[in-house]
């Protein structure tokens, strides 16, 4: 039980766990607006799928901000960043999954739905680490920027630079 709670905690085990059940929960609401309201309402389900798409996908976007990336104090983006990004990334992701499950089974000799569903998980797993460093990652410290800008040699304070020639060392004396 220790060890579990210990993967729960985990910077990148426990992302990854809140990640699959973000991504349950609204393949869930995804399947399930279309089912029911063709059920109560009769409307047929080809006219509902943009809608359930539309909810689920910023369901999706809220609890990535919300649950999954929680631990961040401060996101390097602006929401609006955040969300064009995501935009984006829903633009590739159909197309990818789509010329996966048609391309595979050709390829490899293989099923549809495995096909469909390889794509699917290998998409949703570079996702996970795509969305991680580049849509919901913290921003950087202060005291970090400064460090790396100095390291690079690009520091706010030119003097704080050695001068050429001179140590390193000698400057900050």
């Amino acid at each position: 039980m220790k060890r579990a709670a210990e993967l729960v905690r985990h910077p990148i085990t426990g992302q990854a766990l809140r990640f699959g059940i973000a991504g349950g929960t609204v393949t869930l609401v995804n399947l399930a607006i279309p089912i029911v309201l063709n059920d109560a309402l009769g409307i047929p389900i080809e006219v509902v799928i943009p809608f359930a798409y539309i909810v689920a996908a910023s369901l999706q976007f809220t609890l990535q901000r919300m649950f999954v990336f929680r631990h961040v104090e401060q996101f390097a983006l602006s929401t609006r960043a955040q969300l064009t990004r995501y935009v984006l990334i829903g633009a590739v992701q159909y197309p990818t999954v789509a010329l996966g499950t048609f391309a595979l089974p050709k390829l490899f000799d293989i099923s549809s739905k495995a096909a469909f569903l390889g794509t699917s998980l290998t998409f949703s797993f570079c996702l996970f680490l795509f969305m991680r460093k580049r849509v919901f990652h913290p921003a950087d410290t202060p005291d970090q920027e400064t460090d790396e800008k100095y390291d690079k040699g690009q520091c706010a304070d030119p003097a704080a630079l050695p001068s050429p020639g001179e140590s390193p060392a000698r400057a900050l004396l």
